[in-house]
């Protein structure tokens, strides 16, 4: 993993190369995860390695920076943003603040327009996406699925993230992602990508070493065998809907009720019922969450895999075989943290969605 650590560039908004970055690291850690905004922090050492164009480079508002890799004989851009905080002086380090593309639709705001049966996907672009990717000399690529209403009005000071954030909640919607990458000439160019869903439905990255952890929780609210949904009062009256989970409670399982009432403003038994039965099948396992961390080099970020897509990671574990598994599951996003005594960015930890197990 020594020989592919990540290199930092300085791009103009145009996408034109301006320099690189020697001795720049990550501070804290970055992310990129779909439909977020999550910005970064970096530190560029004031050292005789200092390119004479800094001030340029490093420009707020103008310049953009990127982590770039190189592996197999290619150059991957793992992550980008442009410059919105600088700081220098008498210290040793310059010290930058970065927002990725998404970071500009959180900073803009969604113009009035009525949308009647339009797909989701052209609402995306007509609200925010179109505009990124002219702001940012790129292109937007659409995948349509399903239509839908939307009207929205200057008095709703809507920035275009929560627009579009708002439509990938919506039952139907679409998702989208930013990607960034070199074209053959080195320039760095930005794609939005929007569709009904994003990534690839097979599998298209399979992990097979790293470091994991699975916790199986039942703490309050996680996990329960008995699940009790109330409805609003009526008089003296109050509705309540009880299920076990027969199958533990059988196994010998301890009884841990989980009783509330799913939703506040109902007196409808069926809904109740509906919020109750849910909430059994989803935790009278607990919840199961998977903590992963892999090589960089073992998943490089638009080499291996787009947000979206479906992976497979392979957990081990030499002293305790009987557990061992495969997982299945999409892939929305990934956080990285700088190792601690190199400064680079040497694993990522993949954020997952849809666990599937087997043994």
């Amino acid at each position: 993993m020594a020989d592919m650590g990540i290199r930092w560039f300085s791009f103009e908004r145009t996408g034109r190369a301006i320099t690189e970055l020697p001795g720049a690291r990550v501070k804290g850690s970055i992310s990129h995860i779909m439909g977020r905004a999550d910005q970064a922090s970096l530190e560029l050492p004031v050292t005789d390695r200092l390119p004479p164009l800094w001030q340029v480079a490093t420009q707020p508002l103008r310049a953009i920076l990127a982590a770039v890799v190189e592996s197999r004989g290619s150059q991957h851009v793992v992550w980008a943003g442009w410059v919105d905080r600088r700081v220098y002086g008498s210290g040793p380090y310059i010290e930058l603040g970065l927002q990725p593309a998404e970071g500009w639709l959180a900073r803009n705001y969604i113009a009035a327009g009525e949308y009647r049966g339009r797909y989701y996907t052209e609402i995306a672009r007509k609200i925010g996406l179109d505009r990124l990717a002219q702001e940012f000399s790129g292109s937007v690529e659409e995948l349509p699925g399903a239509r839908g209403d939307r009207t929205y009005t200057n008095d709703q000071d809507m920035t275009c993230l929560v627009g579009l954030q708002n439509l990938m909640s919506t039952r139907n919607g679409c998702e989208f992602t930013t990607r960034w990458h070199l074209d053959e000439h080195g320039n760095l160019k930005l794609t939005a990508v929007v569709a009904d869903r994003l990534g690839s439905s097979d599998v298209t990255c399979i992990l097979t070493r790293g470091e994991w952890a699975k916790t199986e929780d039942y703490t309050d609210g996680k996990g329960a065998t008995i699940f009790t949904g109330t409805a609003n009062r009526e008089g003296d009256e109050r509705y309540m809907y009880t299920v076990q989970a027969e199958t533990y409670i059988a196994a010998n399982f301890l009884r841990i009720e989980r009783r509330w009432s799913p939703d506040t403003g109902s007196k409808n038994p069926d809904i109740i019922k509906g919020y109750v039965d849910t909430a059994r099948h989803n935790q009278q396992d607990g919840t199961s969450s998977y903590a992963i961390e892999v090589l960089l080099d073992d998943c490089v970020p638009t080499r291996d895999f787009e947000i979206g897509d479906m992976i497979e990671v392979e957990l081990r574990n030499p002293d305790l075989p009987e557990m061992d598994m495969t997982l299945r599951a999409r892939l929305l996003g990934w956080v990285a943290d700088p190792d601690p005594v190199s400064g680079q960015i040497l694993k990522i930890k993949p954020i997952l969605q849809g666990v599937t197990s087997g043994y």
